[in-house]
């Protein structure tokens, strides 16, 4: 064999080896490239997947509440987390803050006659993150009270927003996190809330935000982000719709 086939034979070898070499980072980089598609499909089905448990989990919140079963809505929460936080008439944190604020789950309740609280949720926005460990969402909220209190009934409008951050937890379950009631007005059914009221709603005489409490739980900070209807005032937005974000960061939590 001379040199010049030698020769050829080498230079035929690399071309060879270097063919093999670029289909092989072809074919890795492609099994790589299928790989995080795969994955990317997989997270946005599972965020579409929570927008769902999202709303369920929500749903079920006011049908206990209406149904009088404050105590259900404990396991609606994350409990255990010491970045739990609720806050209506009062602002509760801590792991165990859905217990102060809705009562033990395993401890029976007892209903109270002619109480009524008939909370719904409308116009959701609903935005989860990016890496599908949280979202967070807002919802208005047209509801209706009624109480009995000394053999006296009453019966009036509450209407509201209701906005809460979720957190994923690791059994994969949604859970909320942290929860918010926002008032925009209360008046009795009888009379139209454009009048002065007592009754807490912002009116001329009312007190927002220092509701008393309903004797379950510590009341560790008052609320005073209700927006209250008045007729010399300008609403204004008091929960801003969540907008698409990437991660969670603690500025965007609902309880300030």
């Amino acid at each position: 064999m001379n040199k010049k086939m030698l020769l050829g034979i080498i230079i035929s070898l690399v071309i060879v080896s270097c063919l093999f070499t670029g289909y092989s980072l072809a074919a890795s980089n492609k099994s790589k490239d299928q790989k995080l598609s795969l994955e990317k499909l997989q997270l946005q089905q599972e965020r579409t997947e929570a927008i769902n448990a999202i709303q369920n989990l929500m749903g079920r919140f006011v049908f206990y509440r209406l149904a009088n079963m404050r105590n259900r809505c404990t396991e609606l929460f994350a409990n255990g987390d010491p970045d739990l936080k609720i806050q209506g008439p009062r602002i509760i944190e801590g792991p165990d803050a859905a217990i102060k604020a809705f009562g033990d789950p395993k401890t029976p309740t007892s209903p109270i006659a002619g109480e009524m609280h008939y909370h719904t949720l409308v116009s959701p926005v609903i935005e989860v993150a990016g890496d599908g460990k949280t979202a967070r969402a807002v919802w208005m909220s047209p509801g209706a009270v009624a109480q009995v209190r000394n053999g006296v009934a009453s019966a009036k409008w509450v209407w509201g927003e209701e906005a809460a951050d979720f957190k994923k937890m690791d059994n994969g379950e949604w859970k909320m996190w942290h929860q918010v009631t926002v008032g925009v007005f209360t008046s009795s059914y009888d009379k139209p809330w454009t009048e002065p009221s007592d009754m807490g709603d912002g009116q001329p005489g009312g007190k927002p935000g220092t509701q008393p409490s309903d004797g379950q739980g510590k009341a560790e900070k008052p609320n005073t982000d209700n927006i209250g209807y008045s007729t010399i005032g300008v609403l204004e937005l008091a929960i801003d719709p969540p907008t698409p974000y990437e991660t969670w960061d603690d500025s965007m939590s609902c309880v300030k």
